[in-house]
């Protein structure tokens, strides 16, 4: 049709006005509408069903973390990189599984725009290099790339909780909460945050209707019950933590400080002697032991274990202000200990959280998770 002009094109127009293009804002636009367009696509992108499928069951299982369950992640991500080598979002599950900074690298070769490969370069520089600038500019950087990537929301959640500023931790929480309610992780953790430590919630109830599976939930509920006083709950809770992750060591420590709470000291003893037989026979996290000599009033072999984990870049020192009212409990005023919380850059009791970048530790040191 001709275009209309002249005395009666307004009196056109107005009965027949242009249809309006649909836009878009970026905060609600569907992810296709705004991101990069790539050169070739990806088998994980759904050209490759079955790598596509594999990719997306590897998510599922770290969605749900277990040792079993990393090891299925695994083999489903290596599964989608046989039928496609330059899968990026393989690349970024098995930095996440392995805690690997060579697979995140390889991803953000491949895609530098990839917002989850951002988020396991986060994860790797908060619990393994202690590097609290580095790992919230991670965080940031994938929302930047994907407001709506609950995951990366989780990570910035959980930043803020490990550097001591629990108020900031709950808003990224809840979100990552409100964009996945479905996650047992994200219930479990972030109801843990925003209902309180001491305050049963809903929320891990749902983690555990979720996902049955799911031990972390187990473990948190179990300490939840020993701070009410159903001692008996909390031995049944962890008994089956226990069952579903093999032993693991954080399954373990809690209980066997829950022996060592109850006055059963020589149960907290048999523990801890079948702990230290398992860290002569191989990898057993320093901090595992040094929890129990706590509960046991034994500080400072509790200390020099602290301070070997350390070295050997245990994991869980990236949580020492999250366990120090606890876990560490009696600790807070020896120069060891507070020597350690300067070498992590974390606050001492009683001063503001600090944010700085951290010391670097033994790089050759083990790189383990722990379990």
């Amino acid at each position: 049709m001709a275009a209309r002009c002249g005395p009666g094109a307004t009196r056109w127009r107005r009965r027949h006005p242009p249809r309006r293009r649909r836009t878009w804002s970026r905060a609600w636009r569907p992810r296709w509408a705004w991101s990069r367009p790539r050169a070739a696509r990806s088998a994980c992108d759904g050209e490759d069903a079955q790598a596509y499928r594999a990719w997306l069951r590897g998510q599922y299982h770290l969605a749900r973390p277990s040792p079993e369950r990393a090891r299925r992640a695994v083999a489903e991500f290596q599964q989608a990189l046989e039928r496609d080598p330059d899968c990026a979002g393989a690349y970024a599950g098995l930095a996440y599984a392995y805690r690997a900074l060579a697979a995140v690298d390889r991803a953000l070769a491949l895609d530098p725009d990839l917002a989850e490969a951002h988020v396991a370069r986060g994860w790797i520089q908060l619990w393994y290099d202690w590097d609290w600038d580095a790992a919230e500019a991670s965080f940031r950087r994938a929302l930047e790339l994907d407001p709506g990537l609950a995951e990366a929301h989780f990570g910035l959640g959980n930043l803020y909780m490990h550097t001591g500023r629990m108020d900031q931790a709950r808003a990224p929480l809840r979100q990552a909460l409100a964009l996945d309610p479905l996650s047992p992780l994200f219930n479990a953790i972030g109801g843990w945050v925003i209902a309180g430590p001491d305050q049963p919630s809903h929320h891990l109830d749902r983690a555990l209707e979720l996902d049955p599976d799911y031990f972390l939930g187990w473990v948190m509920r179990a300490g939840v019950r020993q701070r009410a006083g159903d001692a008996a709950g909390a031995l049944a809770d962890l008994e089956q933590a226990r069952r579903l992750c093999g032993d693991c060591s954080h399954a373990l420590t809690i209980l066997g400080r829950l022996h060592a709470a109850q006055g059963r000291t020589e149960d907290a003893r048999a523990l801890l002697a079948r702990m230290q037989a398992r860290r002569q026979a191989g990898y057993w996290p320093a901090s595992s032991l040094a929890a129990l000599h706590v509960a046991l009033d034994e500080r400072d072999a509790a200390l020099d274990l602290l301070e070997q984990a350390w070295a050997e870049r245990d994991t869980r020192m990236a949580f020492l202000l999250l366990d120090r009212p606890v876990r560490w409990a009696g600790l807070e005023q020896a120069p060891r200990f507070q020597a350690l919380q300067a070498r992590l850059r974390l606050p001492v009791a009683g001063t503001e959280p600090a944010t700085g970048r951290t010391a670097s530790a033994d790089t050759s040191a083990p790189d383990r998770d722990g379990r």
